[in-house]
């Protein structure tokens, strides 16, 4: 028997490499004037250095943060980092006055007997001004197409701190907008660390490596290339790792013979039902997506098969409350604009109540009534979720022994009946007012406005029960539970001027060492941010690190508590050593414990 040739012949390949370099000064200038040494001219004097910092992390067992420890300025002799050919970047990189990096992408197409791979290889080596050793850390990415099990394979590995992290998924599409369609072909221009670049630098265009020519070769060994130029043409659409993702799915659909509508790769990405299901359904893959979900009925498949991108998680969540004939009545161009909730089969269903009692007949009439008669396709688009913390409202009045009926029959109507039950709600919770007094340096901080090209953004730590409630009406969510969430910093961002409604919801935690982390930002019906909200996410995030990152800066509040019907008032203090608030009085008990 002939032996079998497992080795790789090579089909495509491209190297992109960039190399920087910035040189320092071996000296720097004394202060003018040695007697006046004060923190606003020692700023003034670095402030155009490069700090190396010399970092010892905690160790696993212990409370305390990391430790920084500053170990030098360095004097930058440009203004800008210096992109060079590799053989000046050889010379001048291990001198111990230069910051160096080289990043390097490497893009692979081979194939052997049974399998064809796509492999990028990105890899970054670098060394900070003052330090001795280089860094390298490596992301890779394969995707792996078996031809004889006809099955594909996707694997990340990642190389950092000595150590290497590598993860294989079978035929998971998921990882076709988790991975794939977040790839560039391209070498990012890795900045160096430490370094303070001007805007040229910061605008300078990222060169885009063309893997045209890869992707047509892909295209025809997976044997896709004898197909019709209108089904090539539907593939190439979009960026490369757009394309690259289109192959994918085509391929498997293609050698697995999966009966599919025109446009299917949405409900193929996050609702893949698996092979075993498949075949129980002959192939079909509407109809395997909805047995699995429970949406039995030529209503949900003309509904799948007519509207590529149907919320089948929100759909599923309506039908639990309405039942099937009463879903039916929502016309169906309303109906597919739910898209609150991630759409995946991942998705728990924990957003579908087990009430105590059902809503009755009319209750369910006047939801459709809301549905149909919204005009608003943006608007009503959130409903699911709205409805959700409605009906839990409705069942937390009933614990207080007050029966409420969803009685609204448009959109207007119920974000008025929701407010009143919130607001009742609230009257008959709030036997306790709670404040919150956060360092007054934090505050002048963190509540700068944050401007994105001309667009002022207002910042507002949320410090009181009544701003917490006012944020949760405004915005249609939960925030008001968070008030005795005490190591929550909730902070509220509004849109051009303080008191606008258009606004963003975020929470920031600290945790037990210290450590800074923003939880989640929300959107009004606890939408996540958009293009525009995202950059001023990532800056306010920005903001909040700098000054937690500053030593000896204090974040965390005196929290005053004030009991109505007690007529009591507590004060609660942040502890390191305890890692959570407690009043004077746990203190002094947790000091005197006999160990």
């Amino acid at each position: 028997m002939a032996k079998k040739n497992t080795s790789w012949v090579n089909i495509f390949k491209v190297v992109d490499e960039k190399f920087q370099l910035l040189g320092h000064y071996d000296y720097n200038e004394l202060l003018e004037n040695k007697t006046d040494f004060n923190d606003d001219l020692v700023i003034e004097n670095y402030s155009n250095k490069t700090v190396t910092p010399y970092i010892k992390k905690s160790n696993s067992n212990s409370f305390g943060p990391i430790k920084h420890v500053e170990m030098g300025y360095f004097t930058p002799k440009h203004n800008n980092v210096l992109h060079v050919e590799e053989k000046e970047w050889l010379d001048k990189s291990t001198n111990i006055f230069y910051s160096a990096l080289v990043d390097r992408v490497t893009i692979v197409l081979e194939k052997n007997e049974d399998k064809i791979k796509v492999s990028i290889f990105n890899f970054t080596k670098s060394r900070v001004v003052g330090y001795r050793y280089f860094k390298k850390e490596s992301n890779d990415i394969h995707i792996t197409f078996n031809i004889k099990t006809n099955n594909f394979y996707i694997t990340t590995s990642t190389f950092s701190n000595r150590r290497r992290h590598t993860f294989t998924s079978k035929n998971d599409f998921s990882k076709i907008d988790t991975r794939i369609k977040s790839l560039k072909f391209q070498n990012n221009l890795s900045v160096l660390k430490g370094v303070q670049l001007n805007s040229s630098l910061n605008k300078r265009k990222i060169n885009t490596i063309n893997v045209t020519p890869l992707l047509t070769a892909l295209y025809d060994e997976l044997g896709l290339g004898n197909t019709t130029n209108s089904f090539k043409k539907n593939i190439f659409v979009g960026d490369q790792s757009e394309i690259l993702g289109n192959i994918i799915m085509e391929w498997f659909v293609k050698v697995r013979s999966i009966k599919v509508p025109n446009d299917y790769k949405y409900y193929l990405i996050n609702h893949y039902p698996g092979i075993k299901i498949l075949k129980k359904n002959n192939m079909n893959l509407l109809q395997s997506i909805l047995k699995e979900n429970g949406l039995n009925g030529k209503f949900y498949n003309r509904l799948l098969n007519l509207n590529p991108k149907c919320n089948i998680t929100d759909l599923t969540h309506l039908r639990d409350y309405l039942g099937d004939d009463n879903i039916k009545q929502i016309k169906p161009n309303i109906l597919i604009k739910s898209n609150n909730f991630t759409d995946n089969k991942w998705v728990s269903y924990a957003k579908t109540l087990k009430l105590e009692g059902e809503l009755n007949k009319h209750e369910k009439k006047n939801i459709i009534n809301i549905y149909n008669t919204s005009l608003d396709c943006d608007r009503i688009k959130w409903f699911i979720n709205e409805l959700y913390d409605h009906i839990s409202m409705r069942e937390k009045l009933k614990s207080y022994g007050v029966v409420k009926k969803i009685k609204a029959k448009t959109i207007l109507d119920f974000e008025q009946e929701h407010i009143e039950w919130a607001s009742l709600i609230n009257q008959l919770e709030r036997n306790k007012e709670v404040s919150y007094i956060y360092p007054s340096k934090f505050l002048e901080h963190i509540e700068k406005p944050i401007i994105v090209d001309d667009t002022k953004y207002f910042v507002k730590v949320l410090d009181n029960d009544f701003e917490y409630f006012n944020e949760g009406q405004i915005q249609h969510h939960c925030v008001r539970t968070y008030l005795d969430r005490y190591d929550s910093i909730i902070i509220s961002v509004r849109k051009d001027y303080p008191s606008n409604t258009n606004r963003m919801t975020c929470e920031f935690k600290m945790n037990n060492i210290g450590e800074p982390k923003l939880v989640q930002a929300r959107m009004k019906y606890n939408a996540i941010p958009d293009n525009e909200w995202e950059i001023v996410k990532k800056l306010l995030r920005k903001e909040f690190l700098d000054y937690v990152c500053k030593p000896k800066s204090e974040v965390m509040p005196t929290i005053n508590i004030y009991d109505k019907i007690t007529n009591e008032r507590k004060i609660l203090k942040y502890s390191k050593e305890y890692a959570g608030f407690v009043s004077g009085e746990e203190i002094h008990e947790l000091i005197d414990l006999p160990f």
